[in-house]
């Protein structure tokens, strides 16, 4: 049929192979058009041209081309087709319908291809993904693995002579693989541990008839492969900065300490993108213990694109030796699944006279070739390649000599990536600047920078003890419930920040020109998204306001240019980051009245902590624009999306009504502290209006009223109720059903996941101690938690506000007003879902975006260091309507509330991954991985502070009984999820 192609085809494998010779792997590898050839046939002519998937969860679809979101409720089943996906123009171009090999080759290649990869699916992709297409050291029939109907009938034994009695599977219609993967592996440390491989090596040296002999053995205390043995995990401690495991090897007990320094107050110390590996070992038998430590990272930190050509190089300098890798072409500023295909990864530890590695070699060579040597060989592998061929790894082998009862000096690993440029920021008149790491005043290169850093492992140690013990404090002033939840937080809420400097006139760093830029992981990868920022706030009040305006100042700094031209506050600075270019057509995401509420609260809470008046004086043009603008809108806000905007723009959101009520009086206060008395007392007066109206627009059609002051564990002053509803939460947060950092986007019954993983969302849980005054929570933005609290009344308006999501959340869609959408009746109610219902509802909280994705590092371009190896939870807010407001669903909360893989969560490489050991000897579960984690940022919605005890929190008792475990019946004219 295609002459040309097959005459091409016979001459590639003529050149690569000849007339005689058999092919063989590598050859196979270097006939690009054989596999151009295999590709366009498999695109056109698919083995399998259509394929049917049911919906196990409840999730969201989100069109890539126009963001739409579309809702899948569980149990739904979906028939699509590959043989038309692959045909369509709108996927592969104007001649999709053509059999032409060379768009594998040429332009065509990058454009429609590898920048969509799913388009291309005759083996499907992800978790589902044929067998055939993964590397697998051994594979073999495990029938504990199959279902009970896919195995032989145990009469079939008795039929000899036939092939009755020897068949392991019954060949009747299956046509499913039913597989049993078995994995050595340790523990899971989803960030830094994915990619990241260790070995522990022991000799026990014993007396046998007056000679010594040896019997060495490996441990595989983190990874997979090499001929190692598994060890058992004793202990793991968590902390705001530090992830502890202890591992009983054999006769040894391995200390494992990932310490992610959290310096808020040192903008060098928190712009470094390092963090630090420990190990230090101990005898548990009382014997003595030759050691030797093994550690690698594999190629797979340099990009998402497994095909991407990779160089490295292995140098000493200051007393460090340092691993470096990075994509051979590189372009600034790019991702690829999520993942930076910008800058260098570095690996480094303390160079020792006992220290070996190996570099660029096989995985599969590496690790075995220590497995029995105990050693490395000190050689370069120089033939750089892509990822994918021979999946090289980067090594160092410790020899620390003989270990007994006295425990050994850390030896020390740090790993990070490094882009500098870090941000491409937008200036006035559409000029475009390079912003990098504020490291960089103090550092001349990396190299300087990385090996102080490693030198300062004690004294980073000292700082992070003290800072975890403050945290502790204030934390567990609430409950210590709320302090295994808090220790979950920081690293992740920061690790998805960066702090850049530019350059002046002259060439040198501009360090009065200070800016911080955050990554919407796992979602939309957006700059700076103001309603991701929002929920996040609490853990900058508490650690160090200045760098609430840090992440304000770009923001503010580009509208006042006049380059946005919405009289409304944007929704981000960029769609992509790290590029933060602003929308020039004002085509962003629009939440007009949620941005603009939410700057105008951050605005004012940053000046309330730190009494700092600089964002008020240079910004007040701005900030009476969109003040204006929440006058014009929030009693009606009409259609608008708001952060749960996966459910698209919906009439008069009593959420956003409430919070630009709350933005007008925000701003009246701004106005106040300008000496605007006027001004601030118009803007006063219109608030308390609107406040009132609302109230009787808040009316249902029945006449009864729906209370706002729905409580939560922020406001609630009765400490008994508190602990309790931060506990029951905690619980949940142990069910071990999930292998991600925390999420803040899950499924209330199931405690599964949707996807969002990573998110800086999580900084609201910190939201209790900013309101309790802890005295953590400083004034002064030099000394962070050092200082003296202001206290609740500071905070007090941005928790108000914060509440506001959990607002809506409660009511699983947002409530439209009464007057204009009646509610549904409870025979429009779908019966399955009346099933589900209880009456104390617990829902995420925490705002944000809903497309999801799954990179093999969890903070892509943001800082990729931070987060080591926390896995957490699940975000969850408990809500208890007061006493006058009858009870309500607990549908799972499908609002958006996480940027990650899929999130950015540590997802494993194709050959290394980690499954999760809950620690083996606490009493009382840690969170790990699963579950759900409070949000502690929700607050009252209006009204003081109220004391509650049991009795306001209970139904009415006009609801009707209902038999167990349903109690009440929820109320009929409330509006549920269809």
């Amino acid at each position: 049929m295609h002459p040309p192609v097959l005459a091409r085809l016979r001459a590639e494998i003529m050149e690569v192979i000849g007339p005689t010779e058999r092919p063989g792997f590598e050859q196979i590898k270097d006939m690009k058009y054989l596999r151009a050839v295999i590709n366009e046939s498999l695109r056109l002519l698919p083995p399998v041209p259509f394929d049917l998937k049911t919906s196990v969860n409840s999730t969201v679809l989100v069109d890539p081309k126009t963001g739409v979101r579309h809702y899948v409720p569980a149990n739904i089943t979906f028939v699509w087709s590959t043989l038309s996906m692959q045909r369509s123009e709108d996927l592969w171009g104007p001649d999709a319908i053509q059999f032409d090999p060379d768009r594998w080759l040429d332009e065509r290649n990058q454009t429609y291809f590898l920048s969509n990869p799913f388009i291309f699916l005759p083996f499907l992709a992800g978790p589902r993904i044929c067998l055939g297409q993964q590397r697998f050291q051994h594979v073999e029939l495990a029938p504990d693995g199959h279902p009970e109907d896919t195995l032989p009938p145990k009469e079939w034994l008795q039929h000899v002579g036939t092939r009755k009695p020897i068949e392991k599977i019954w060949p009747r219609s299956h046509i499913t693989m039913y597989s049993k993967i078995e994995i050595e592996t340790i523990n899971d440390l989803p960030s830094i541990s994915d990619g990241v491989n260790g070995w522990l090596a022991t000799a026990e040296k014993r007396a046998v008839l007056n000679k010594i002999g040896s019997l060495g053995q490996a441990y595989a205390y983190m990874g997979t492969g090499g001929g190692a043995t598994a060890p058992v995990q004793k202990s793991v401690t968590i902390t705001s900065t530090q992830s502890t495991f202890v591992i009983t090897a054999g006769g040894i007990d391995l200390t494992v300490n990932f310490l992610s320094p959290v310096e808020p107050t040192s903008l060098v110390n928190q712009s470094l993108p390092f963090s630090y590996l420990a190990l230090s070992a101990i005898a548990n038998d009382g014997r003595s213990h030759a050691v030797q430590f093994y550690s690698d990272i594999s190629c797979e930190w340099c990009s998402g694109d497994d095909s991407q050509v990779v160089n490295w190089t292995t140098t000493t300098t200051n007393g460090v030796v340092i691993h470096e890798a990075g994509v051979e072409s590189q372009e600034p500023f790019t991702e690829f699944h999520d993942h930076s295909e910008q800058g260098q990864v570095y690996f480094a530890t303390t160079n020792t006279s006992s220290l070996t590695y190996m570099t660029g070699f096989a995985d599969v060579t590496t690790r075995p070739y220590f497995t029995v040597n105990g050693v490395l060989d000190n050689t370069v592998n120089s033939t750089f390649r892509a990822l994918n061929l021979s999946w090289p790894v980067f090594s160092f082998a410790h020899d620390i000599g003989t270990v007994g009862i006295t425990e050994s000096s850390p030896t020390v690993y740090a790993i990070g990536r490094v882009r500098d440029p870090a941000i491409e920021y937008i200036l006035a008149n559409n000029i475009t600047q390079e912003r990098s790491l504020y490291f960089w005043s103090q550092y001349s290169s990396v190299n300087d920078a990385l090996s102080a850093f490693i030198l300062d492992y004690p004294n980073a140690l000292i700082r992070a003890i003290a800072f975890d013990k403050q945290v502790q404090n204030d934390s567990e002033a609430i409950s210590s419930d709320y302090a295994d939840i808090v220790a979950l937080s920081i690293r992740q809420a920061f690790g998805a920040t960066e702090l850049t400097i530019s350059k002046d006139g002259s060439g040198g760093w501009n360090t009065s020109d200070v800016m911080m830029f955050m990554k919407e992981i796992s979602s939309s990868g957006n700059v700076n998204t103001v309603d991701v920022i929002f929920p996040s706030w609490p853990v900058f009040l508490y650690t160090n306001p200045a760098l609430g305006k840090y992440l304000l100042e770009p923001l503010l700094a580009y509208q006042a240019t006049g380059q946005y031209p919405n009289t409304y506050a944007m929704h981000d600075l960029g769609t992509a980051y790290p590029r933060a270019l602003g929308h020039p057509a004002g085509n962003d995401q629009a939440m007009p009245l949620e941005e603009s509420a939410n700057m105008l609260i951050m605005v004012l809470s940053h000046y309330q902590k730190t009494n700092d008046m600089s964002l008020l004086n240079q910004y007040a043009p701005l900030l009476a624009q969109w003040a204006s603008y929440l006058v014009s809108v929030s009693l009606a806000p009409g259609d608008q999306a708001s952060t749960d905007d996966f459910a698209g723009p919906l009439n008069n959101q009593t959420n956003l009504a409430i919070k630009g009520i709350i933005g007008i009086e925000a701003f009246s206060k701004i106005s106040s502290a300008l000496k605007l008395s006027v001004q601030s007392s118009n803007y006063s007066s219109t608030a308390a209006s609107y406040a009132a109206q609302f109230k009787t627009l808040a009316t249902d059609v029945t006449g009864r009223h729906l209370d706002l002051s729905i409580l939560t564990s922020a406001i609630v002053t009765n400490t008994t109720l508190r602990a309790n509803m931060i506990s029951s939460v905690r619980s949940h947060s142990a069910n071990g059903q999930n292998a991600s950092p925390m999420s803040d986007w899950y499924d209330s019954i199931t405690g599964i996941d949707n996807g969002f993983a990573a998110r800086p969302v999580v900084g609201g849980h910190l939201a209790n101690m900013v309101l309790s005054g802890s005295p953590s929570s400083s004034n002064n933005s030099k000394s962070g938690l050092s200082g003296g609290a202001k206290g609740g009344i500071a905070a007090g308006i941005i928790i108000l506000a914060l509440i506001l999501i959990a607002f809506a959340i409660f009511w699983f869609v947002i409530r439209p007003r009464r007057r204009k959408n009646p509610p549904p009746s409870m025979e429009d109610i779908d019966a399955d879902l009346v099933t589900r219902m209880n009456p104390y509802p617990a829902f995420n909280m925490d705002g944000g975006h809903q497309q999801s994705h799954t990179p093999f590092n969890p903070y892509g371009n943001a800082n990729m260091a931070l987060g080591d190896g926390v896995s957490p939870t699940y975000e969850h807010t408990t809500l208890v309507p007061a006493s006058t407001t009858a009870a309500s669903s607990s549908e799972p909360s499908l609002t958006g509330g996480r940027k990650g893989g899929t999130g950015k969560g540590g997802v494993p490489s194709p050959h290394d991954s980690a499954p999760i050991l809950s620690p083996a000897s606490t009493s009382r579960p840690l969170p790990v991985p699963g579950g759900a984690a409070p949000s502690m940022m929700a607050a009252a919605a209006a009204g003081p502070r109220q004391e509650l005890d049991a009795a306001d929190v209970a139904p009415p008792q006009s609801e009707e009984v209902l038999p167990p475990p349903y109690k009440y019946r929820p109320r009929s004219d409330l509006p549920v999820n269809p």
